[in-house]
C-alpha cells in the first residue's frame, strides 16, 4: 500500500514540473552574468478567425546593482593597470580606437549584407500565411517526431529554449537605463529559413531591437509550414519585455 501511495505522490510531483511553461535562470547563472530570463511563458489568444493558438510571452532582465559593480571592479583594474607603466601611452590609446572603428564598419557590412539576402519581395511577404492558418506549421528539427497534437508545444519549447540560450540584455541599455516591451516578427520560408525579421520597440531604444534582431537571426533553418499539402511561408512574431531589476 505505502509503494503504491509513493507512485502516486511521485506522477503528481512529475506532472506539476511539466505543465510549468517558464524559463527561469538559475541562480548559480545568475550569479555569474548581468542577464537572466526570469519568465518565458505560453498565453493563449485568438486570431481574427476566433481560431485558438498560444503565444510566447518573453520577460528579460538585468540587474543595475550588479551592473555597477561590475563596471566598479574594471575602472579600479584600469586605473591599477595603467599606473604600473607610462610610457608609450599615446600609441597604446589609439588602439582601442583603431579597433573599434574596424568592428563598426564590419558589423555595417555585415548588416547591409544579411538585410539584402533575408528578405522576400513585396508578393510573397503579401502571401505568407498567418502561423495559426497553416495545416503544418514550422518545426524545429528536433520536432520532427512529435504528435500532431504536440507540435505547438515542442515548437514553443524549443524556441523558449533558443532565447534563453542566446538572449543577453546589452550592456549599453543598463548603463542607459533603457527598457521596455520590443514585439519581434519574422518568416519562416519555404525553405525553413528565417527571413524579414521586423521589430518594433520604444522610441531611443534601438539597441534592444538591435539584441532581439540578433537573438532571432540565430535560428536554425526550420522543417518548413505546409498549407494543403504544399510548402508555404509561414508569420511568426512574439513581444520582449526588457526590464532592470535593483
Amino acid at each position: 500500500m505505502k509503494k503504491i501511495l509513493l507512485l502516486l505522490v511521485l506522477c503528481c510531483t512529475i506532472n506539476v514540473v511539466s505543465q510549468k511553461e517558464v524559463c527561469d535562470t538559475p541562480e548559480e547563472e545568475q550569479a555569474l552574468s548581468l542577464n537572466s530570463i526570469t519568465k518565458c511563458s505560453i498565453e493563449p489568444s485568438s486570431s481574427k478567425k476566433g481560431k485558438k493558438t498560444r503565444q510566447i510571452t518573453v520577460k528579460v532582465s538585468a540587474s543595475k546593482r550588479r551592473f555597477l559593480k561590475k563596471r566598479e571592479a574594471r575602472k579600479m583594474t584600469s586605473v591599477s593597470g595603467s599606473s604600473l607603466s607610462t610610457s608609450g601611452v599615446s600609441e597604446v590609446a589609439t588602439a582601442p580606437q583603431i579597433s573599434n572603428s574596424l568592428s563598426l564598419k564590419k558589423k555595417t557590412a555585415t548588416s547591409n549584407i544579411a538585410a539584402l539576402t533575408n528578405s522576400l519581395s513585396e508578393e510573397e511577404v503579401r502571401k505568407a500565411s498567418r502561423f495559426s492558418n497553416v495545416d503544418k506549421i514550422p518545426l524545429f528539427t528536433k520536432c520532427k517526431k512529435a504528435k500532431r497534437g504536440e507540435r505547438l508545444d515542442c515548437f514553443n519549447t524549443e524556441m523558449m529554449l533558443h532565447i534563453q540560450k542566446h538572449f543577453k540584455y546589452p550592456s549599453e541599455a543598463v548603463r542607459d537605463v533603457i527598457e521596455g516591451e520590443v514585439w519581434v516578427r519574422f518568416i519562416i520560408d519555404k525553405n525553413g529559413d528565417v527571413k524579414n525579421i521586423k521589430t518594433l520597440g520604444p522610441e531611443n531604444a534601438e539597441i534592444l531591437n538591435e539584441e532581439a534582431t540578433r537573438v532571432v537571426s540565430k535560428l536554425a533553418r526550420f522543417i518548413p509550414g505546409k498549407k494543403e499539402g504544399e510548402r508555404v511561408s509561414v508569420k511568426y512574431g512574439f513581444p520582449i519585455n526588457f526590464s532592470l531589476e535593483e
